[in-house]
């Protein structure tokens, strides 16, 4: 399509988008650019014509706007002469506004929407069908560099700060409504939706990744204890035993009268999960389901590994309490640690 390149093109000197209304071929006067997308839209290969364009379109304005380390704003300028406007230019210029440095959905949309602005009243003449063309050839594309770029940049670390994403999301909604609004995306197909539904989803995402990276940390502490305790802390002590050791592993058991000495990797695996238990108080109903089932799956995973890990011990007992709770541990206790394992299950539960 030789009228469609020189009717737009990306002039890399001045870094400039050029539209031009009635362009040369040869040398010779062209045919007006309205005419011949009219032409394309009634032979029924419009987004042949304009596939170069959005691609022109998405390397040399749309990843400049989503690039963090050289932000850029656009500046639109008409050439008219006396009797019609002959071209159109976007300017691509370096910014230096600490705004629109921030990576944010209040300074990075509305520079895209500037664009597409631009796209749908210059190049596409502010033809619906021309719009929805153009964007169904590059919303695939845009929507995955807003994810890649800036979307999943964005996503925070911690629970407590999941009610400032609310606002991303917002913008993020805005910013689809505005584009349904120039039909440059379908109001009815859900394919169109991937911002909001990446936004809406992420809170799932970051509790997922948390609930792994907890479970993690529980799976560490149980694979590295080795239930080795010092001498001075074998035996019980009542909890008002003058006498008492102040160390870590001794406990109070929360339903008996004395103290006990508990492995390093229950203290923490408790703390553990205290501290997911507090991350629920902060988070949204969807993601304080994902932490109380971490919460709950650090607790069963004491289960299943200690047992195993237990099991190569040498026998040194033949029964055990009947507790539902212990009876997983009836056939793998066989170590002289057998003592530290009941009062961590004790201290546990």
């Amino acid at each position: 399509m030789r009228f469609m390149d020189n009717a737009v093109r990306f002039e890399r000197e001045s870094n400039r988008i050029r539209v031009k209304y009635v362009p040369s071929i040869d040398g010779n006067d062209g045919i007006e650019l309205k005419t011949v997308l009219q032409a394309l839209d009634v032979v029924g290969i419009l987004h042949y014509g304009l596939a170069k364009v959005a691609d022109l379109m998405i390397k040399h304005v749309i990843s400049p706007a989503l690039n963090s380390g050289s932000p850029v704003s656009f500046v639109t300028e008409i050439n008219p002469d006396s009797q019609a406007m002959t071209e159109a230019i976007l300017k691509i210029v370096p910014s230096n506004d600490p705004k629109i440095e921030r990576m944010d959905g209040e300074t990075i949309y509305p520079r895209i929407i500037e664009v597409i602005k631009f796209i749908d009243k210059y190049i596409c003449f502010q033809e619906g069908s021309w719009t929805r063309c153009f964007g169904r050839l590059t919303w695939p594309r845009l929507s995955e560099l807003i994810i890649s770029k800036f979307l999943s940049k964005v996503v925070p670390q911690d629970a407590s700060k999941l009610a400032d994403f609310l606002k991303i999301i917002n913008c993020t909604s805005e910013f689809e409504t505005a584009l349904r609004e120039m039909k440059f995306i379908s109001v009815s197909e859900n394919k169109d939706n991937q911002l909001s539904s990446f936004a809406e989803n992420v809170e799932v995402h970051f509790a997922s990744r948390k609930k792994t990276e907890i479970l993690g940390r529980a799976r560490n502490l149980l694979l590295q204890c080795d239930f080795a305790i010092s001498q001075e802390n074998t035996r019980r002590k009542g909890k008002h035993d003058g006498a008492a050791s102040n160390t870590p592993e001794d406990v109070d058991l929360l339903f008996l009268s004395e103290r006990c000495v508990v492995s390093k990797a229950a203290i923490q695996l408790m703390k553990l999960v205290h501290e997911t238990l507090k991350d629920i108080c902060l988070s949204s109903p969807r993601v304080a389901l994902e932490f109380y089932s971490a919460a709950r799956d650090v607790l069963l995973l004491y289960e299943v590994v200690i047992p195993v890990k237990v099991s190569a011990w040498k026998p040194a007992v033949e029964t055990l309490p009947t507790r539902p709770f212990l009876n997983a541990f009836t056939k793998a206790f066989k170590s002289r640690g057998l003592m530290l394992c009941l009062t961590d299950c004790c201290y546990i539960i």
